[in-house]
């Protein structure tokens, strides 16, 4: 029976199997149907292939009902075309042989791609929480080092697993030098945090704000933090290693030049638990000392449920601007205009070569938003730079409103003159999966795509899963989206930059239950998509077609369906996309199936009289354990074993 039930996408075991060549071969020797397919038709050789999983493809054909190869799935694809697609080429030549009623052997694969994951322990000095966490105490501050542990710790660490293969961890990486550090930061703003933390002794917290503690070895960690950074920098472009996780903190996209940044939308502002800018340092120097190896044009890219604003502020700072401030003396008040400018290597050049985008919640309604009514930062509506420049709006004459984007206030714009932003506001509280997954398959990946990056940088927050409450209801996407999202940009890097990418952690607080909490499986999803061995590069219609599609085999479970009607159109129109009202049916089905998942009615009389009996019964076995030894009767069987 186990064999045969299938998740909420219509997948069975085989099919989620198809990656793992040793699970997969015990369901087939408990007798799995091969010849079953998933709710888009395909098989479990479909997903092999797909994988890049040579010894899956090879049991499956070896088995006693070996999969048709010849079959195809609603896209009128056959296990050889997914594997083309994907770049694995030794099994669609093997496949198509074997069509054609040819006996060969499977060529030898293609090396497998080296990923690094960056784990400096000096990112552990980051104290903020009184150490030892006493149970009972006060909570911990969702920024704390469990975070750390969940990933890369040697014995319990998600990313320790032997289900994401390639990876090599990288646990020597120095801390950044002062020269890289201040590319992006002012001198005054990183005096000012080193000094804060060399005035606090060993085991004592202070802050930056409210919400941002700090600890005496928390400069030196937000050193090593963007030290990774540019270790991960290093290996990308001089070929180490095709992508790289920079597993560190303090995180760092809230901090900008000066350290905060204050929004229009929240004038008090707060560091949100940041401390160096580590995406924007690495994005810097792999601009000014790899320009000599074709390093030219970076995208820095952020899925964190909030704005990365500070990344956002020393983009906006490699433009010359006069900063206003206010001083006040005892003979005088008045503002000051001072001169600001953070090259990353030249000014026109710069303007062109940057390029930032970015999906986060922004709106002002919600329990849980900042005291000024906006959803941290307040920053972040729906704006395209460019767009706006040429004055165009969200595709066929809808404004960012019209397409369910939160656009930007008038007080929320992005600077015009410098490099091109791209913003996009996901409105709430509230699930917006498919909202969310539309706004990166037509805005952001075709802009990032026309943009042809030689280095992609990500700031990688896994706060938007709809299990993490820090973000307050916003956004309320799973591990899957972050897979999703993450293939996607690789199949871009596959075609502008030989597959360089760099990512770097940033939120995600849902920690509790280690590596199956909700930010573990996030970010496992996120590094395994990295380290997949796929050279598939993007194409924007395929995208548009199949951006739900993933929800099923190949993929961990869930509970979500998506009707045929609300599917894209299948092979026989490829370009088809989801209207705006299949779009707006299905966000109303899945903030419904979020609130109320999928189960049969609960009889609560039935259940009353069931939770009455087993209290009798536990006032029974407690009577009973207060008698005598000899009178207790023992109802355990004979033959049974140790009691757990």
């Amino acid at each position: 029976q186990a064999l045969s039930s299938r998740n909420g996408f219509g997948a069975l075991p085989l099919h989620v199997a198809a990656g793992r060549p040793s699970v997969l071969k015990v369901l087939l020797e408990w007798g799995a149907d091969t010849t079953a397919t998933t709710s888009i038709q395909r098989t479990a050789l479909h997903e092999s292939a797909y994988l890049g999983c040579e010894d899956s493809v090879l049991q499956l054909l070896a088995s006693k009902s070996p999969p048709a190869v010849a079959a195809v799935d609603e896209y009128g694809c056959t296990a050889a075309a997914l594997a083309l697609r994907r770049g694995f080429t030794h099994i669609s030549d093997y496949l198509e042989a074997l069509a054609k009623g040819e006996s060969v052997d499977m060529a030898t694969p293609p090396p497998q791609n080296t990923t690094f994951v960056i784990a400096p322990p000096g990112c552990h000095n980051h104290v903020t929480h009184p150490i030892p966490f006493v149970r009972g105490g006060p909570q911990p501050p969702p920024e704390n080092d469990k975070r750390l542990d969940n990933l890369t710790h040697p014995v319990r660490g998600v990313l320790r697993s032997t289900a994401i293969s390639a990876l090599e961890f990288v646990e020597d990486s120095p801390p950044a030098p002062m020269a890289d550090i201040l590319r992006c930061h002012d001198y005054s703003y990183v005096k000012r945090v080193q000094e804060a933390c060399a005035l606090l002794d060993k085991g004592q917290l202070g802050g930056l704000d409210g919400d941002t503690v700090i600890s005496e070895g928390s400069f030196q960690a937000a050193r090593y933090a963007a030290g990774a950074v540019l270790r991960a920098v290093d290996a990308v472009v001089l070929g180490e290693a095709r992508h790289a996780f920079c597993a560190v903190r303090p995180p760092g996209h809230h901090a900008g030049p000066s350290g905060l940044v204050i929004s229009a939308n929240e004038e008090a502002g707060s560091h949100g638990f940041c401390l160096l800018s580590n995406v924007a340092i690495g994005a810097a120097y792999a601009r000014c000392v790899h320009r000599d190896k074709g390093i030219h044009r970076v995208a820095l890219l952020d899925f964190d449920v909030h704005h990365g604003n500070g990344t956002q502020a020393c983009v906006a700072a490699t433009v010359p601007t006069l900063k206003t401030q206010r001083f006040s003396t005892p003979v005088a008040e008045g503002l000051l205009k001072v001169p600001h400018y953070k090259p990353w290597l030249d000014l026109n050049e710069d303007k062109a070569e940057i390029f930032l985008a970015g999906t986060q919640g922004y709106g002002n309604e919600g329990q849980g938003v900042s005291a000024s009514g906006w959803f941290y930062p307040g920053s972040g509506g729906t704006f395209d730079t460019e767009q706006k420049a040429r004055g165009e709006e969200e595709g066929e004459g809808q404004t960012d409103d019209e397409a369910g984007y939160a656009a930007a206030t008038p007080v929320d714009r992005p600077f015009a003159n410098g490099p091109r932003v791209v913003n996009v506001g996901i409105p709430g509280p509230g699930a917006c999966r498919p909202l969310w997954r539309r706004a990166w398959c037509t805005k952001i990946l075709p802009a990032l795509h026309a943009f042809k990056p030689d280095l992609i940088m990500i700031s990688a927050g896994f706060d938007a899963h709809i299990k993490d409450d820090v973000n307050c209801g916003y956004v309320g996407i799973d591990e899957l989206d972050y897979q999703w999202v993450t293939d996607a940009i690789v199949q871009i890097a596959n075609e502008h930059c030989a597959g360089r990418v760099v990512s770097v952690l940033e939120g995600g607080y849902r920690i509790q239950g280690g590596v199956v909490s909700a930010f573990s499986r996030s970010a496992a999803a996120h590094v395994a998509a990295l380290s997949r061995p796929t050279f598939q590069v993007w194409s924007g219609a395929l995208a548009a077609q199949e951006m739900f599609t993933d929800r099923g085999a190949g993929q961990a479970g869930g509970e979500d369906t998506v009707d045929d009607e609300l599917r894209p159109k299948r092979a026989h129109d490829s370009s088809a996309t989801l209207s705006g009202d299949a779009l707006a049916h299905l966000k109303e089905d899945e903030n419904e199936g979020r609130r109320k998942r999928r189960r049969d009615p609960v009889d609560y009389a039935a259940l009353n009289e069931k939770l009455e009996a087993e209290r009798l019964a536990m006032t029974v076995g407690a009577s009973k354990s207060s008698m005598p030894a000899a009178e207790v009767k023992s109802e355990k069987p004979a033959d049974a074993g140790p009691a757990i």
